[in-house]
């Protein structure tokens, strides 16, 4: 790969925006959530408390563990803004790490390969 080409890949736009255009969706989604997104989040934490150190999880299992206290949201998708939020500030605080790629098993997710979490705190 020559230098031209190599500075060619820097400056693709799609690399550049797909995490930005992501997190913009995602805040959109969670902004239309109103009074459910404070609930879910408020629920997630609180679940995360109780969890052990040491305990495995996925997203999926955060939302299987909280859906009842919370309800549906308005959108299937303010179901992945407000967990992924949650675990990216449980990563961020040093609380979680990672700890492999499991599959869905909710019949919905069509088995999708899912990140596993381990609480470390």
């Amino acid at each position: 790969m020559t230098v031209e080409q190599t500075d060619l890949f820097k400056e693709c736009p799609f690399l550049k925006t797909g995490r930005q255009l992501r997190d913009q969706k995602m805040e959109q989604v969670e902004d239309n959530s109103g009074d459910w997104k404070e609930i879910a989040k408020l629920e997630a934490d609180r679940w995360f408390e109780e969890l052990q150190a040491d305990q495995i999880f996925t997203g999926e299992t955060v939302r299987t563990a909280i859906e009842a206290s919370t309800g549906e949201p308005h959108h299937h998708n303010a179901w992945s803004a407000v967990i992924g939020g949650r675990l990216r500030v449980w990563l961020r605080c040093g609380w979680i790490e990672l700890a492999g790629i499991g599959l869905a098993k909710k019949p919905s997710s069509h088995a999708g390969a899912r990140r596993k979490y381990r609480k470390i705190k």
